[in-house]
This record gives structure tokens, C-alpha cells and sequence, in this order.
């Protein structure tokens, strides 16, 4: 699957999204995903072509301790502002795959709050 090869490829070179979602997600003219919206990416191992001070992933938590990114895609870990790494990219992509066969989200609530409590606590 070539959405799937994406994220891939970028877990191979060290960069884990951390925002994936249908919006970061366009088909190209000749019929290929591409994957948008690196704006929330951080490398994962030190590497020499991370920018200054990114070379680790860091908490999706800001300074005032609020999570940032796209919450109906989060991991546990992510929703509870813990470090992250592929396997977030791997959940928010099961996410969209979900989302696509069933044509609705797998988790749900009336409030960013309550959509993190369901990722938490619930199973689709």
C-alpha cells in the first residue's frame, strides 16, 4: 500500500509525523499518496540531518502542558502527553484505515477531552 510505504520511508530516516490525518494526506496526479504537514515531525535518533536540538522525539506536551496535534488520531501515549515514536504514526494510520472502510471515526465525544478519554479507555 503506498501510503503505508510512505510512512515508512519516513520512519527509515528517523522522522516520526505525529499529526497524521486525512487532511495531511493528498493524492497526487499520478494516483500516489503523499503524506503533508511534517510541521509537528521530529527525528527520533540523533541524526546528522535533524535540525539543531531535534534529534530526539519530544512530548507532544507544550511548556503550559497542552497537548498539540490532531486528537481523534492520538495514541494513549500521546493523549496522556507521554513520548512518542513510529508506533503513533502506525496507530493514527489505523486510524485513517479504519476510517476509510468503515466511513466513521473510531473513537468519538462531544469534546477534544472526551474523544482523548475514548482513545484511553475504549475499544472501536
Amino acid at each position: 500500500m503506498p501510503l503505508v510505504d510512505a510512512i515508512s520511508a519516513a520512519h527509515q530516516r528517523g522522522v516520526v509525523h505525529r499529526d497524521l490525518k486525512p487532511a495531511n494526506v493528498m493524492v497526487a496526479v499520478d494516483g500516489r499518496p503523499k503524506v503533508l504537514d511534517f510541521g509537528l515531525a521530529k527525528f527520533t535518533h540523533d541524526d546528522p540531518r535533524a535540525p539543531r536540538g531535534e534529534t530526539e522525539t519530544a512530548s507532544l506536551v507544550t511548556a503550559q502542558h497542552q497537548v498539540i496535534g490532531t486528537g481523534r488520531l492520538h495514541v494513549t501515549e500521546q493523549a496522556q502527553g507521554q513520548p512518542v515514536d513510529a508506533r503513533s504514526d502506525i496507530f493514527s494510520l489505523g486510524v485513517l484505515l479504519y476510517q476509510m472502510a468503515t466511513g466513521k471515526r473510531p473513537f468519538e465525544g462531544d469534546s477534544a477531552i472526551s474523544v482523548l478519554s475514548s482513545i484511553i479507555k475504549d475499544t472501536p
